[in-house]
């Protein structure tokens, strides 16, 4: 009867003084039940002997649940001092029972009341958490709130450094030391985290050992069980609780933001933990597509995302750094993340199973996974259901297949490729990809966004590469008036520049090319001056400069007057005198010299050979006369006209013009530089036409090209933080708050770094750019995740209208963040809203530490690392909070039905614009679009056929009246190649519309028969079949 009248006070206190209205909050009651009036009947009850059990432990559930809360007056010393004396004396007996109810109701909420002295009974505690999870039977010790009470003291030894502590045996007061205390807490904590049965319990543990490790390297302390706190979380990777892998995984990401300091402390262990993630994904991997569970593929994921998260933190040296028997950390990675989308053999999970088992000593551990894919453990039912989590191996969906863990393989590879060593990059954390588009410096595109009028430009054309990757290529004028040059960087190059866009499911990237000439040294032009320099021509000068003008006054002039030589002398070069024969003379020597050498005995080699046939003497005599006089005729034409000046305007000089070299070619055609790069990556080549295609251009294209542009590539989360002062129980007044306190601001600017919204170019969570829902925001991203804080004191709240306004952002966030600086517990209800379906509550205490209140819906599952009641100190708090926020969105969103992650969704979007908008055409056409985009009007693509013979005509119309049905239409942003109803024949010109050749047509035309030979894997047109 006493017991129940005791819980009729405390409902009927926790209920004075809240508001009715939600609207103002009333003031603090005069008039409180008197709850210490049964303390004494409790007190006295616990001296009755055993016979009456029952009774005590009901005596002692009602006193801690008496005493345990927030009181708004303080409790008589008397009734505290009896109060701890019976603690102490329940906690060190030897009956399991009384250690249990203890343990379960006073339990961390304990040492977070504003209890004097509460310090005292740390040792006590300790003892029973211990006690409790020694225990043999999981079912019925609070086993869950033993870890917690030990999760609680975590932060108690770096604060405090010391604390005075009842002795076991009596009342005696002793000094614990912060080494002392610290190693009795996490000494349990890893025991129950490698064996402890009960599967909450074990997640506690775990949590509560990623708090320690992001405390000891938060306050620097690093204590010497860093490394085994570490081996405890990766060992918990293989738990047969699923819950409990994953919420190591999440621990261990959560380790990242700490990397540099594990760095430092062990250079060894980030890259160990890399390993051992790899090894574990490795072994998860089934041999055959579609035997995992979807419980099986979240876990996968989550480890894949954990490991390149830690990889994106290393340094690149540590990544690529080997040894004589051990290849390179990233090689490990992408090994594992391409045995996740190709699947499995037998030998390759073996060898994966055994790689594993010699990271980790499995007899340290219990309840693991066994490598040939059994329990180590021969029944799973001590992870019982009562624990509230997976139990297991479940034998759900069975049948599902693997590509979510493929697919974000994919995902994570190309993010690996694109952003390892490469983030944050210049612009900061907030910029993931490329913000340009196609029209973006485009002179002939004079649009704010992207429409329609992008088709009819010239100097753009959009492909789409192996199903996977969609291309623009946009040709823009080179920005020669920029300092540098632009890309050019003062290189000698052409005046215009290749820009390629590239979208794909991790991204949106950008690219500029263009054509180097030239090394900065060699201006532009420069050949052409030289070459004038050379010939003497920069001042117009008249000779070549290769010729010397004391030469040509020094040639000897012609005459008739000949010195004979002698038969017996050889005709020398240096002693000819002008008008001699030499060769005449050589012939005549050799005769004399040599007589063998005649070809007739006694006549001479350089006798005339006599007149042909039916030629008279005097006809010879006359032509020779003539060829003389010719020759005479020039050599007085050239004294005369040899110093005549060169001339502009005639052409008619003694000297041949000179050859200068070709002046640099500007582009004529507006698509010229990208066809130049399109051929020479290789994609016209044959064996690209299955794998490189155009885009169909319309209205929906662009529609879907934007909706690619908006989706994130990266996690994204919106958080709300909500300020409650003291006194404040109600919505308006907590609205209200347009400032919090310092401890507050400080908790604030450790969540993120503080934007500005009008600016900032990443996520914001629905908040607008125009200063309606304030001017700044705490923002965190990585290269994977974004998160938002939507901040209750940010936000303009002066009106009805802002207040409504700043109502509905907090509102629509999942999870809400509540810094309570009030007497009283915040209830959920305050903040009416269909959303909020995770309360993280924090409260400041007097002793500087904090204590958080987890309040989640019912169907909410485990996550952390906070749990509910847990103790931290400002210096880890922000951190822990953030994520834990992140957590307990990402089981929030697990269980949406239908949800997709944003790679899914990325990868949806790509399927519908490869579906409905690739154009499979055939070469001819597909070779014009790449040579001109858009056609000039009235342009064709025409084959000239003269005397085209009666049968081929025909033959031809027949053909293209069958094929009629296959022919596309051409795009709106390309002129008519051609009548749409076939093939027409005008004044022996045939003008041709191009008719659609399926993908099918093209790989299979190599295997068909055909009486044209042409070239391996050509795309021929596939034949009609007759019935």
């Amino acid at each position: 009867m006493r017991h129940a009248l005791g819980h009729y006070d405390i409902s009927m206190r926790d209920n004075l003084g809240v508001t009715v209205d939600n609207m103002n909050s009333p003031s603090p009651p005069e008039l409180l039940p008197p709850i210490h009036l049964y303390a004494p009947w409790l007190f006295e009850c616990l001296t009755l002997s055993n016979k009456y059990k029952r009774g005590k432990l009901l005596a002692y559930q009602l006193m801690c649940q008496m005493v345990v809360q927030r009181h708004p007056v303080s409790l008589p010393s008397e009734l505290v001092s009896q109060f701890y004396l019976a603690l102490h004396q329940g906690l060190t007996s030897n009956d399991q029972d009384i250690i249990n109810v203890l343990v379960r109701n006073a339990g961390a909420r304990f040492f977070s009341m504003p209890l004097l002295g509460s310090t005292l009974l740390v040792g006590n505690f300790i003892h029973a958490a211990s006690a409790v999870l020694s225990a043999v039977d999981i079912t019925e010790t609070p086993r869950t709130e033993a870890v917690s009470v030990l999760g609680a003291l975590l932060c108690f030894p770096n604060h405090l450094q010391e604390v005075q502590v009842l002795q076991h045996a009596d009342l005696a007061v002793k000094c614990l030391h912060l080494n002392e205390f610290k190693e009795q807490v996490i000494n349990t904590l890893l025991r129950t985290g490698k064996k402890e049965p009960a599967g909450l319990a074990r997640c506690v543990a775990v949590s509560t050992i990623g708090i320690f490790l992001y405390e000891e390297l938060s306050h620097g302390t690093l204590h010497p069980k860093l490394n085994e706190a570490v081996t405890v979380l990766l060992g918990a990777l293989r738990c047969v609780n699923r819950m409990v892998s994953k919420l190591a995984s999440d621990m261990l990401c959560m380790l990242c933001d700490h990397s540099d300091k594990l760095l430092s402390y062990d250079p060894a262990l980030p890259k160990r933990i890399i390993e051992v993630i790899a090894a574990t994904v490795s072994t998860l991997i089934p041999v055959s597509k579609g035997t995992n569970s979807e419980e099986e593929k979240k876990l996968i994921m989550s480890m894949m995302f954990c490991m390149a998260e830690w990889c994106l933190r290393m340094p690149i040296h540590l990544l690529l750094e080997t040894t004589d028997t051990d290849k390179g950390c990233v090689y490990k990675v992408f090994e594992v993340l391409n045995t996740a989308v190709r699947g499995h053999t037998q030998e390759s999970l073996l060898q994966a199973r055994q790689l594993l088992a010699g990271m980790i000593q499995d007899s340290d551990f219990e309840y693991l996974r066994d490598m040939s894919g059994f329990l180590r453990k021969a029944s799973t039912d001590s992870l019982s259901s009562q624990t509230g989590v997976y139990s297991g191996e479940q034998n759900q969906d069975k049948n599902a297949s693997m590509e979510p863990v493929e697919l974000a393989a994919r995902t994570l590879i190309g993010h690996l490729v694109n952003h390892l060593c490469h983030f944050p990059m210049g612009a900061g954390a907030a910029r993931l990809n490329s913000n340009i588009q196609e029209h973006h410096d485009n002179e002939q595109c004079e649009i704010d966004d992207l429409k329609q009028e992008i088709f009819f430009a010239s100097n753009i054309q959009f492909f789409v590469l192996n199903q996977k990757t969609l291309i623009s290529f946009i040709e823009l004028p080179a920005q020669l008036d920029v300092p540098g040059g632009g890309v050019t960087a003062g290189l000698t190059t052409a005046r215009s520049v290749g820009r390629v866009l590239l979208r794909d499911l991790t991204g949106k990237y950008t690219w500029e090319s263009s054509v180097l000439y030239a090394p900065p040294w060699c201006q532009q032009g420069s050949s052409t001056h030289n070459a004038k320099v050379l010939l003497d021509l920069l001042n117009d000068g008249s000779l070549e400069p290769l010729i010397i003008q004391e030469d040509l006054e020094s040639l000897p002039l012609p005459t008739s007057t000949t010195v004979e030589r002698l038969v017996n002398e050889i005709p020398h070069y240096s002693s000819t005198s002008a008008g001699q024969d030499n060769l005449n003379d050589m012939l005549r020597y050799i005769g004399c010299a040599s007589p063998e050498c005649l070809l007739i005995p006694g006549v001479a080699l350089n006798l005339e050979a006599p007149a042909p046939e039916g030629f008279s003497e005097d006809a010879e005599a006359n032509m020779t006369q003539m060829v003389i006089k010719q020759k005479e005729a020039e050599l007085n034409f050239y004294n005369q006209h040899k110093r005549d000046t060169r001339r502009k305007e005639t052409l008619i000089h003694m000297l041949a013009k000179s050859q200068m070299p070709t002046e640099i070619q500007d582009p004529v055609s507006p698509f010229q530089i990208c066809r130049m790069l399109v051929d020479q990556l290789g994609l016209l080549a044959w064996e690209k036409r299955c794998h490189f295609d155009l885009l169909k251009k319309s209205d929906k294209l662009l529609r879907e090209m934007k909706h690619l542009d908006n989706q994130k590539c990266r996690e994204t989360h919106k958080f709300a933080v909500i300020y409650v002062a003291e006194g404040q129980e109600d919505k308006n007044s907590i609205l209200s708050n347009s400032g919090g306190s310092k401890a507050f601001e400080e908790f604030v600017s450790g969540l993120g770094w503080e934007i500005e919204l009008e600016t900032h170019q990443g996520f914001i969570g629905g908040l607008q750019q125009n200063r309606t829902t304030g001017d700044t925001a705490p923002y965190y991203a990585t290269s994977l995740c974004e998160c938002i804080f939507h901040v209750s004191t940010r936000m303009p709240s002066g009106t009805d209208d802002a207040r409504h306004i700043k109502m509905r952002h907090l509102g629509n966030d999942e999870v809400h963040i509540v810094w309570s600086e009030h007497s009283r517990d915040y209830r959920r209800g305050i903040i009416p809203t269909e959303f909020g379906d995770v309360l993280i509550i924090i409260y400041p205490l007097s002793n500087g530490l904090y204590r958080v209140q987890i309040n989640k819906k019912p169907e909410i599952p485990f996550f952390g690392p906070i749990f509910d009641g847990a103790i931290l100190d400002r210096k880890v708090l922000p951190g822990l909070v953030r994520a834990t926020a992140i957590n307990a969105s990402r089981v929030k969103r697990s269980l949406i039905p239908f949800y997709h992650s944003f790679y899914e969704e990325r990868a949806k979007s790509f399927n519908m614009v490869i579906q409905h908008h690739i154009d499979l055409t055939m070469f001819e056409d597909f070779s014009a679009s790449v040579f001109s985009p858009v056609l000039p009007p009235n342009s064709t693509i025409s084959d000239q056929s003269l005397d085209l013979p009666p049968s081929a005509s025909s033959n031809s119309l027949e053909l293209t009246q069958q094929a009629g049905p296959e022919q596309v239409s051409p795009p709106s942003g390309r002129q008519s190649r051609g009548s749409d109803s076939g093939t027409i024949f005008e004044n022996n010109m045939i003008t041709r519309t191009a008719r659609r050749l399926s993908l099918k047509g093209r790989k299979s035309s190599s295997s068909k028969s055909s009486s044209v030979t042409t070239p391996p894997e050509s795309p021929n047109m596939p034949k009609n079949k007759k019935n």
